[in-house]
Order: C-alpha cells, then structure tokens, then sequence
C-alpha cells in the first residue's frame, strides 16, 4: 500500500488538548509511516489557533487543512459516549511516500474584492492535473459564495469547495491552511499523488408551500417576499410571530425551510438555503437573489437525508473502478443537523453499506458546497446537499 489513512476523535474543554489527542489516535494507527497531509475539522466553540497548535504539536510542518463545524459525522461505536458533543476535534492522516500535498490561510478574505481574490488564487495554482485535489474552506457566514466560485475559475482538476459552519448568534466561523488559523479567511491545499477522488452530491428537499415571490433584494438579504416582509411571509404560512422568527432559535431554525428556485430546465430546482434571519426580519443569504425569481417554499425530513446521503454515495462508487477507497469523507448542510435532531451518526450508515465498515469515514456540517459540474467548469455553488467524496488509491 503506497498510501494508508486514519482517522482520530477527542472531546474536552481545552481545543489544543482535544486537537493534540485527535492527531494522537491517528497516528497511533499509521504505525510511524510518514505523515503528508492532515484534515482537521474542529468544533466551533474552539478557538482555531488552539486546536492547530495542538495538532501540530504532534504533526510538526505537516501541511495542515482544516474549518469549524457546528456538527461531526462519523460512526457511533459502544465506547462511544458522546459526553462533550460540541466539543470535539477530528483529525484524519494521509500517509506514505506515492503522495505529495501543501497547504496555506488567507486571511479577510470576505473583504477582498473578486479580482484580488483571483489574482491571489491564480498565484497560488501550482499547475494541478486531472488527478490532483484542490481543497478550498471558506467563511460561511461572510462573503459571497457565488463570488468565490467565479475567484477559482474554470480549470480541469477536482475541487472540493466548503463554507466553514458556526453558531449564527456568533456570526463567526473559523479556517485553518498550513501553518496559520483564524476567522473569515480561505484555506487551501493542493493534494497530488497515486490516488483519484469521486465526488457524489444529492438533496432531499421537497416542495411543500406556495410559490413565493422575491420581490425585495438588498446585497445578500432577501428583505420581501409577496412585498412582505420576509419574516412576515414566513410567519403567515409556517405560523409563529414575526417576533419569534426574528430570534433565536427560529432565526437559526430558519436554515431547515429554505426556498427553492426554478431552473431552466423545469425539473430541477435550485436550493436558497437562508443562515438566519435577521433583526429587521429580511433573510441572509450566501449570494445575492435575483429580483422576480418565483420561489417554492422547501422542507426536509430525516428520511429524505438518509435517502440523500444513500444517492450521494452511489454517484460517488460510480465512477471508481480498480482504485481502492482509502476514506469517504461527508459533508452535510447545517440544516440535516436540525433534521435529524444532531444524530449525524446516521449518514454514516448508507456510506459503510456501500464501502464496508473498515474504510475510514469523516465529516461534519458545512454552510454549503463548491463542486464543479464537469472537468473545465467554473466551481458551482450547491446549498441543502450532502456532499461524498471518496479518495482512493489507483490500481
């Protein structure tokens, strides 16, 4: 095996004591085989700073990658007590020598105009194939994503894209990119080498309103719907005052009943999925709606998320053939939290059925997905998904 992988998890108070025993358990795993990359997802009650110095701590100039999460994903075993849920580090290793990556934080990037932005992240393309990744992990309660996408730009190598979660009260979600960590930035890392990824991506939402329609567009916030109030539009068809959607927890609960948008081709629909309300009752969104646009009000399930993270890894297994899975990672909108009532456990089940419980599983909620359609295509925004991405090593 030219390439092994491992996964470790810890809680407690203390991000840099959690970080540094996450990466402990995977390496204990690794056997003393080099280590050339490490993901880390941490909980968003953590300083960052912390969590990175305690896995480095450990890891020493290991290209890092990682953001905040307000939920984990990953298998419930019987030892497994779940004591500190909001608080807890996962850490997965890439190890072996068929395998080269680097990694790298930028900082205030929600502030930084598209053309700098791209003019940044052109400098930084190290020429990457076919069969290399691009990692990117942005802020998801800052910036616009649809920016972002056109940033990347068009190019033929695989791209993984997250919005970093948070605690909407905080409005604040954290990155972590080589050597630095902080919040409202961009991290990045660029993963070459024997392996091949396959993306799979599916939602679950399903109309169950009337149609709506955007009448009101200020920057990011959706301010009227029907010329109302868009709390008020809300209030008038799912109930509560426009008081109680305007606060927590409705503010944030809002995620689970986003809005749908017609395409072009009349079957698909495209996902607004809001991070809050705000104070004025106008949603925050990740881009800027188009006025006009006819909307569906949405709503979810926790059967529809199994169902959606079952089709997501079958489109992922699809397109593998002789190459052997060495970890599935999954990322699921914050909303499936909400739905499935923070029983994240449960994703893991359809994916374990397709590749088998000894390949290593990781994941955690994310405020959306940048993914492209096809090899040369400028990255897509996808809002409500789960998202499987399966890295496996080549024949």
């Amino acid at each position: 095996m030219a390439i092994l992988s491992a996964v470790g998890s810890a809680q407690g108070l203390d991000g840099r004591e959690a970080g540094a025993q996450a990466a402990r358990a995977a390496l204990d795993q690794l056997g003393g085989i080099p280590v050339q990359f490490g993901l880390v997802l941490a909980s968003s009650k953590y300083r960052m700073h912390s969590v990175l110095n305690g896995v480095a701590s450990l890891l020493g100039n290991t290209p890092l990658f990682g953001f905040s999460t307000i939920g984990f994903i990953s298998p419930k075993t019987d030892s497994d007590q779940r004591a500190s849920p909001h608080r807890q580090v996962m850490v997965l290793l890439l190890a072996g020598q068929d395998f080269q990556a680097r990694a790298d934080w930028f900082p205030a990037v929600a502030e930084t105009s598209p053309a700098i932005l791209r003019k940044s992240i052109s400098e930084l393309d190290p020429g990457l194939n076919m069969n290399d990744l691009l990692l990117i992990a942005s802020d998801g309660m800052h910036g616009d994503a649809v920016e972002l996408c056109e940033a990347i730009g068009a190019g033929r190598f695989p791209l993984v894209g997250l919005l970093a979660s948070g605690d909407v009260l905080l409005n604040e979600t954290s990155q972590l990119g080589g050597a630095s960590a902080g919040s409202g930035g961009l991290a990045a890392a660029w993963l070459s080498g024997g392996f091949e990824v396959s993306l799979g991506s599916a939602h679950g939402w399903v109309a169950a309103g009337p149609n709506l329609l955007i009448t009101h567009v200020r920057g990011q916030a959706v301010r009227t719907l029907d010329d109302l109030p868009a709390a008020e539009a809300y209030a008038g068809i799912l109930g509560a005052t426009v008081q109680q959607w305007t606060q927590p927890p409705l503010n944030r609960l809002v995620r689970a009943y986003p809005l749908g948008l017609e395409l072009d081709n009349g079957k698909d629909l495209e996902m607004l999925l809001p991070v809050r309300f705000e104070a004025d009752g106008s949603l925050r969104m990740h881009s800027s709606p188009t006025e006009g646009r006819l909307a569906y009000l949405m709503t979810g399930s926790a059967e529809a998320c199994l169902q959606a993270v079952a089709t997501a890894a079958e489109r992922a297994l699809a397109h593998l053939k002789s190459a052997r899975p060495l970890v599935a990672l999954i990322f699921a909108d914050q909303a499936y939290a909400y739905l499935l009532d923070g029983e994240l456990d449960q994703l893991t089940r359809p994916v374990q059925a397709l590749l088998g419980e000894e390949v290593p599983l990781i994941g955690g909620c994310t405020l959306g997905h940048l993914h492209r359609p096809f090899a040369g295509a400028v990255p897509e925004f996808h809002q409500g998904e789960v998202l499987v991405a399966v890295l496996a090593e080549r024949g």
